[in-house]
């Protein structure tokens, strides 16, 4: 049992061992063994080996419970897969720990243990749990963003508690995490990658940082042939099966079971199609094993099908951001699949374009704004294939001029006779809108009537309006006087 108060944090073990720290004290209590249940009570005041994966020289169990404390009595729980991807400056360095060791099919590993750090708000990229996300993130009434993934047993609306960026979560993209609250927050999200950003898998030279593509030739458990190698599929590897044809979320997680076949890859000619992605727990091309595995059931995913292997196109990258106000261009390059174009046409509506170059420009008078860019390749035979993309024309940043502090108003003067007015220099690129005058946060406007003493501070607000085309970096300026 794991006890922890704003005092103390200890660790239990059945009614035998208590490991208590308090403040910058650590102590066992009412110990009558040095075993109980195949747990066994190391010490306290052990040495942290962060870099190792180690606590007093044995390896930390990627399940072991682990308490984090400041000695200031903040403290909280995480676990041992936790604690091995901190970092040395994330521990406090000395011997400040209490471990209790299990021996497990006879491996000895930390399972229990305390840990001083400077502060408990450290948390290492855990990846504890895996997830595939089957909708695209949306952005929440409180600017966060709103995800649904298949966790491989279910489907969960989760909420991503940091600010929303779009397309920064999409659908498709596999996703680790160390846990779910319960109010659907979830946290450590490590963003690992989709069928399209993974690295086809190498045949030697692999690592446990990447996340890899390929195609299972086998029609078996428990493992997956790729590249004439065995890829093995244990009891804690997690397998995410899915269906990425599927347009509906309920049908887009399938239902693994531990020793259930994994769906084969579709045959193309002499070749496989493209039907899993995954991460490696162990480094190796033969009989090595999976740490996560995405296996599509339908043969192949959603982009890698016969229909779109065979399917003509063309796509181009996508460009920088232009800015107002800067005479530009970019170039467009085509790249053509399963199509030879005799000639490729450029559109773009309120662009200057240059076909035998293959260029699109603004001027210095472009209006700033999205354009978009169409691209359509023609073979000898007449047929065409076209795609589209966006050319950003940023608007110009102005800073505004300082504000000129006008004559300040006389004691014994009514508010209503303080008038003051701003104007932009001709050209500048803004606007200067009606000035607030406040005294101690309260506008003037409010008591027209009243009238200023001496020595009062006036602070006078006038907002900016950029000019079309132009964004300016302060939307209102301020200046002061005194009345004298």
């Amino acid at each position: 049992m794991v006890t922890v108060d704003e005092d103390s944090v200890s660790l239990t073990v059945g009614n035998a061992y208590k490991v208590t720290a308090s403040g910058s004290d650590m102590k066992f209590e009412n110990l009558k063994n040095t075993k109980y249940n195949g747990f066994t009570f190391v010490g306290n005041q052990k040495l942290t080996d962060v870099a190792n994966d180690k606590i007093n020289s044995t390896k930390v169990d990627d399940s072991a419970v682990i308490i984090l404390y400041d000695g200031n009595g903040a403290s909280k729980q995480i676990t041992g897969k936790q604690y091995n991807a901190l970092t040395s400056s994330d521990v406090i360095s000395g011997s400040y720990s209490a471990v209790f060791t299990k021996e497990t099919n006879g491996l000895t590993r930390v399972r229990m243990a305390s840990v001083k750090v400077p502060k408990t708000n450290v948390s290492g990229k855990s990846n504890d749990n895996y997830a595939y996300i089957i909708s695209d993130g949306v952005e929440n009434e409180n600017g966060k963003t709103a995800i649904t993934i298949w966790t491989g047993t279910e489907n969960k609306n989760v909420v991503v508690d940091t600010g929303y960026t779009d397309k920064e979560y999409t659908k498709g993209m596999l996703i680790g995490y160390s846990t779910i609250d319960d109010k659907g927050i979830i946290n450590d999200v490590d963003k690992i990658g989709d069928i399209d950003s993974a690295t086809k898998f190498p045949e030697s030279d692999v690592n446990v940082n990447t996340l890899y593509k390929g195609s299972n030739k086998a029609d078996v458990a428990k493992y997956i042939t790729v590249n004439d190698g065995q890829l093995n599929v244990t009891a804690d590897t997690t397998v995410l099966l899915v269906n990425s044809d599927a347009d509906n979320d309920n049908e887009i997680g399938l239902k693994y079971t531990y020793g259930d076949k994994l769906p084969k890859a579709s045959e193309y000619g002499d070749n496989y199609l493209i039907n899993a992605m995954w991460g490696m727990d162990e480094a190796g091309t033969d009989d090595a094993d999976i740490g996560v595995l995405v296996i599509d059931a339908t043969g192949a995913f959603k982009g890698y099908k016969m229909d779109d292997v065979n399917a003509p196109s063309v796509s181009v990258a996508t460009f920088g951001t232009l800015v107002y106000g800067t005479a530009s261009d970019v170039t467009i390059t085509p790249t053509y699949k399963n199509f030879t174009a005799v000639k490729t046409e450029i559109t773009a509506p309120g662009l200057t374009v240059d076909n035998e170059n293959k260029k699109v420009s603004t001027s210095a008078t472009t209006d700033a704004g999205t354009y978009t860019v169409t691209v359509k390749g023609t073979d000898k035979d007449g047929k065409t294939v076209s795609t589209t993309a966006k050319v950003v024309v940023a608007k110009k940043p102005v800073t505004p001029a300082a504000l000129t502090a006008p004559s300040a108003p006389t004691a014994g003067s009514r508010f209503n006779t303080f008038k003051p007015t701003f104007t932009a220099t001709s050209g500048a690129g803004y606007t200067l809108g009606t000035p607030v005058v406040t005294i101690d946060g309260t506008d003037i406007a409010t008591a027209p009537l009243s009238t200023f003493a001496k020595g009062d501070i006036l602070t006078i607000t006038v907002p900016v309006t950029a000019d079309k085309n132009l964004t300016v970096t302060v939307d209102k300026l301020t200046t002061t006087v005194r009345v004298q």
